[in-house]
């Protein structure tokens, strides 16, 4: 079996079924592969979960399975898993930032022209995630704060592939507004 070829046949995927330990590592490696840019150090452990959802939900095999290009459908699941995986991270950054937001308010007596210019960056932040529109102001206002794109489906009652579509839409627009108040960010 050789998962990196360009097609894949149904017995590969019949020995996944029929849980082929082979099988499994063959994939595992082909996913750590595909996630290594992404991902880093962490594509193991990122395509170990990936694997670990896959083996639970046999639905979510078959999707791929039964896809026209299954080799592609899958590179895009595991994509999509390490997105969520640098969102993740993000949010635990975010945490992070509201510590330093709370340590710059401490400092504020001594240097308040600092807290004044993280004021100013969220009011601009703000300003411009508005202008988005209503759907993907609600979509960037939740990935702001660190949500991963699943987890902003569930509260805004969307499809994953929609929240992220209106990140995608949103991204140079938002991008361009912040250019345009003076601030270089990276969203």
């Amino acid at each position: 079996m050789n998962w990196h070829a360009d097609d894949w046949n149904s017995e590969e995927f019949d020995l996944l079924r029929n849980r082929d330990e082979a099988a499994w590592a063959k994939l595992r490696d082909f996913c750590v592969s595909c996630l290594r840019k992404l991902c880093g150090e962490d594509a193991s452990k990122v395509a170990q979960d990936f694997l670990a959802d896959l083996s639970e939900k046999p639905k979510k095999l078959e999707q791929i399975a039964n896809a026209e290009d299954s080799k592609r459908y899958l590179v895009r699941a595991l994509h999509n898993k390490g997105y969520d995986h640098h969102r993740a991270n993000g949010r635990r950054a975010a945490r992070s930032a509201e510590l330093e937001s709370e340590r710059l308010q401490a400092e504020a007596a001594e240097r308040p022209d600092r807290l004044h210019e993280a004021s100013a960056f969220r009011h601009w932040l703000k300003r411009c995630v508005k202008r988005l529109g209503r759907g993907p102001s609600r979509v960037w206002e939740l990935a702001i704060l660190g949500y991963t794109n699943s987890e902003i489906a569930e509260a805004l009652r969307m499809s994953e592939s929609n929240v992220g579509s209106q990140k995608r839409h949103g991204r140079p627009k938002l991008k361009k507004c912040l250019k345009r108040g003076g601030y270089d960010a990276t969203i």
